[in-house]
């Protein structure tokens, strides 16, 4: 999860409330019983800002908020299935069945990382939180590719491609060509060009959702070899996890 989201669930925490008012009560309290003077004032009004400064930095590192994290992200599980659902169904009625076949594969790179995770870290420890959700946003990112592949898809849906290529052709029969049929084969040109675009967004869309799959294969794999060759295993389970934060990081969607 980016690093904004999961402020934004550290500021609905009532504890995090807790503390922050007690630092505040704390200090009207100190000003109130010893009158300590504008230096005092400023001194304290220091201390309880550095205090409560710490807070997010102790507390999104702490496990409560670990376990926070986790029991969040099965709480969008339904309304993530919900989405899957209907864009699946979009892709296939668009004929896309590469970025279909994407979809339902990445859930599976996704649970083969995490149950490595799982079985070389404890779901409680800031490691685990840390690829845990890395990962996630890689995955997220590429089912945000695949929407946009959708729209892309279903924005020319109506282009007729042979149609246009048909009509171009007998337009450029007409040795002499009327004003108005200049500018409808203008604006068949563009239509065809529209297509391409469109089709070109796709085809990188898709190339980077196969490297965000590869990727996460590769940590999994990397996860999964550990026993097998300590030394080399935990070097490339390394390199493995900065590859995979290495893709969230060039994307402002993965950014943590």
């Amino acid at each position: 999860m980016p690093l904004i989201q999961r402020l934004k669930l550290l500021l609905r925490q009532p504890q995090t409330w807790v503390a922050l008012g007690l630092v505040g009560l704390f200090e009207a309290l100190f000003i109130h019983w010893f009158s300590p003077g504008l230096t005092g004032i400023l001194l304290s009004a220091g201390v309880a800002a550095a205090v409560a400064f710490s807070w997010p930095p102790v507390m999104l590192r702490s496990r409560e908020f670990a376990e926070l994290l986790i029991a969040h992200a099965r709480q969008m599980n339904d309304k993530r299935r919900e989405f899957i659902e209907r864009l699946d169904a979009d892709l296939e009625r668009l004929g896309a069945g590469q970025a279909r076949e994407q979809l339902q594969l990445l859930g599976g790179n996704l649970d083969n990382l995490t149950a490595g995770l799982r079985q070389r870290v404890d779901s409680g420890e800031v490691t685990y939180a840390r690829y845990a959700g890395t990962a996630e946003q890689v995955y997220l990112a590429a089912l945000d590719n695949l929407q946009e592949i959708a729209v892309a898809l279903t924005s020319v849906s109506t282009i007729d491609e042979a149609y246009i290529r048909r009509r171009m052709q007998e337009l450029e029969r007409i040795a002499a060509r009327s004003e108005a049929q200049q500018q409808e084969l203008g604006s068949l040109a563009e239509r065809l060009a529209l297509r391409d675009r469109q089709r070109q967004k796709v085809e990188r869309l898709i190339g980077e959702n196969e490297q965000a799959m590869t990727v996460l294969d590769n940590t999994a794999g990397a996860l999964a070899d550990v026993r097998m060759q300590a030394g080399h295993a935990a070097m490339s389970t390394r390199e493995a996890i900065r590859e995979l934060e290495q893709l969230a990081g060039r994307s402002g969607r993965y950014a943590a």
